[in-house]
């Protein structure tokens, strides 16, 4: 499973990057090329220049390619150890992750994307924050005043959804988080400063279609999962690109599909680990699927590498 745009912070991997050679070399091959593109060093930028991983990481043209270089460097890591997934799932900007892993897409036509989309968005898209509520998502409906003009971004689990404004009206901003400290729902803002899967950002669409029209698509030689609509991905396109950017994720509606012909063991690879705690929180009590972290804030990848592979020999052995 592949993370999205919030998913980052300063050090992230930075164990997998100090004692994993195949992760370090496919993260500074992948620097080489960002160098060209932007003129700055993503190796720099997220192990060197800042020592305090929960310091903000905001910077679009920074967070978009390092997301996507360190989760598929992760997967060539997991390849060199003889793992081989039987299905990629991609949430939002981690789908581009999912198809460059499935061979469908190349490496160097995904990277190039995501900076040219980080480029747009920073220049052309209006500013706009997103908050993680964990409620039922028919709050929006039941208090349309208060949510004014946010908008439902992502539909995570039955108790967690995300919403999306511009932040042209700080008045409708301030009223959504005075309403939800009175009631007593909790909520955090993500690192985001664009408001993504939302209508807000139709004013890119045309340009964005142009760039995603460049990208060069093979089916995939792994099946891909799409959180954006909850299925297989029959065919990759410059559409998919656009719709996984602007329509809501409905991550909780992908996992119940998954669900009915599991049990499966959902491997996250993003930096932080909230696709597996994504998951946790849509399994029903009796499920017999597993989850497994290689990545957090809090460390200790070693040992969650340890953990996957142990679970992996375990399931062979018993196949």
């Amino acid at each position: 499973m592949f993370a999205g745009q919030g998913s980052q912070y300063y050090q992230m991997g930075q164990e997998f990057y100090e004692g994993e050679p195949v992760f370090r070399q496919f993260m500074e091959r992948a620097d080489l090329v960002v160098r060209d593109l932007i003129n700055e060093s993503l190796i720099e930028v997220i192990y060197r220049q800042r020592t305090n991983r929960f310091e903000a990481f905001h910077r679009l043209l920074h967070t978009h390619p390092a997301i996507l270089i360190f989760e598929c460097a992760l997967a060539e890591m997991l390849f060199s150890r003889g793992l081989r997934p039987d299905y990629l799932l991609g949430y939002s900007l981690g789908e581009y992750a999912s198809l460059v892993v499935s061979g469908a897409i190349s490496f160097e036509d995904a990277l190039k994307t995501v900076i040219k989309q980080a480029e747009l968005t920073e220049y052309g898209a209006p500013p706009g924050q997103m908050l993680a509520i964990l409620d039922s998502p028919e709050l929006v409906d039941r208090h349309p005043d208060e949510f004014g003009e946010w908008v439902i971004a992502a539909y995570n689990s039955p108790r967690n959804f995300v919403v999306t404004a511009s932040t042209a009206s700080v008045e409708t901003r301030m009223r959504l988080q005075e309403f939800l400290r009175v009631r007593g729902t909790l909520f955090v803002e993500l690192p985001v400063d664009y408001p993504f899967h939302s209508p807000h950002i139709d004013v890119l669409r045309t340009i964005s279609e142009v760039i995603f029209d460049q990208v060069a698509f093979s089916s995939p030689g792994i099946p891909i999962i799409t959180a954006e609509e909850g299925c297989f991905l029959k065919q990759p396109s410059a559409k998919h690109l656009w719709d996984v950017t602007r329509d809501p994720v409905d991550f909780a509606k992908t996992i119940g599909w998954l669900e009915v012909s599991g049990p499966y063991l959902y491997v996250d690879l993003g930096p932080s680990g909230s696709m597996a705690n994504a998951v946790k929180y849509n399994l029903q009590k009796n499920s017999q699927s597993e989850l497994v972290t290689l990545s957090s804030p809090f460390g200790q990848e070693g040992k969650n590498l340890g953990i996957l592979l142990e679970k992996a020999a375990s399931t062979l052995r018993s196949s």
